[in-house]
């Protein structure tokens, strides 16, 4: 049979496990009691605007909302945000691992409180590759305005070389290019082959390009 006597080693480390639980739990404590209202404040400096720290603070959410198809946050990314951004966004991470008192279901209900159906909508947009399809959007609007420009031009032919086999382009069309419109291909090219790979598709590309009538 088994026994339940342990010898004073034994008794002495199972002292100091279960003091370490309760030091660790003792230590999360403050983050999950402000989960709630953190989460608010970070859903409000997220929805309607659309700066850096807005868009890094949205994605950081949306992953651990939906980390199977948000698109990944780099660490550099989140070390640059303000510090009251961080600690708050620190308090939910914290905070979601404990469903009991706070659930990743309340990131949804902070956006909803803060803009409704569309404060919803926002969050979801983040989580299902939205901002690789509005880059993706914002390409083709920019060579259906700006046809004649060479920097269109460019654009134009790096899509139809992923949007058909059967075209090449040159990368160093990228030298024709200004910084936004290489920041937008670039999360183009990471929703399709990259870090965030599957928030889109080469048909995407190939309907956006269709429906403006450049393909």
């Amino acid at each position: 049979m088994p026994t339940t006597n342990h010898t004073p080693e034994e008794k002495a480390a199972l002292t100091e496990f279960f003091a370490a639980i309760k030091e660790g739990e003792a230590g999360r404590a403050p983050y999950v009691k402000d989960a709630p209202e953190a989460m608010r404040r970070l859903a409000r400096a997220v929805y309607g605007h659309d700066n850096s720290q807005a868009l890094t603070v949205a994605a950081c959410l949306a992953s651990i909302y939906n980390g199977a198809h948000a698109r990944p946050v780099q660490l550099d990314e989140i070390r640059q945000l303000d510090w009251s951004l961080l600690k708050d966004l620190l308090s939910v991470m914290v905070g979601t691992g404990r469903s009991e008192e706070f659930s990743d279901e309340d990131i949804r209900r902070a956006f909803e409180e803060v803009g409704g159906k569309d404060g919803v909508d926002c969050l979801h947009w983040y989580t299902t590759g939205g901002p690789h399809r509005a880059a993706l959007a914002r390409l083709v609007a920019y060579i259906q305005e700006h046809r004649a420009a060479s920097s269109a031009r460019s654009l134009r032919d790096l899509l139809t070389s992923i949007a058909d086999s059967k075209s090449t382009a040159s990368l160093a069309g990228l030298n024709f290019i200004d910084d936004n419109h290489t920041r937008d291909f670039v999360l183009v090219i990471d929703g399709l082959f990259g870090r965030d790979q599957g928030s889109l598709s080469i048909e995407d590309v190939s309907e956006a390009l269709r429906g403006a009538k450049l393909l």
